[in-house]
């Protein structure tokens, strides 16, 4: 599965590498104006029009900078989420002891377990209990 997450990131960073070449340039020519001896409205101009030119640099920005630049871990979900039923399994039968005194991911682990056959995309706690 980490390979096939690698291959995938792969795949994402040379299919964007031309994205991200523009960006870089940009960002290059926004700092030659900041530090030009323009004035500041025509600064301010020339960089509103160098972001505003291409809007989809932005959005690609904002989705490259949630999900991480050289992860593949972004790439996993959609492959866990097929072999879902193999991966909780799996995590059922190892023994997670946690080496610190928080125990959350033991709990989280724990619920998550407990649930695993439930379908619905959430879980209802009822009134005055804990989730584990």
């Amino acid at each position: 599965m980490s390979r096939i997450a690698g291959e995938k990131l792969q795949k994402y960073l040379l299919d964007n590498q031309g994205k991200t070449d523009e960006i870089l340039r940009r960002y290059a020519l926004l700092d030659t104006v900041l530090s030009s001896a323009e004035s500041d409205e025509t600064q301010l101009q020339t960089v509103r029009k160098t972001v505003s030119a291409r809007p989809d640099l932005c959005e690609f920005s904002r989705l490259h900078a949630e999900y991480g630049g050289n992860n593949e871990c972004r790439f996993m979900k959609p492959i866990f989420a097929n072999r879902r039923t193999e991966l909780l399994r799996i995590l059922s039968k190892l023994r997670f002891v946690s080496t610190s005194q928080d125990l959350s991911f033991e709990r989280a682990l724990a619920l998550m377990l407990a649930e695993r056959g439930r379908h619905s995309e959430w879980i209802t706690l009822k009134s005055g209990t804990s989730a584990v």
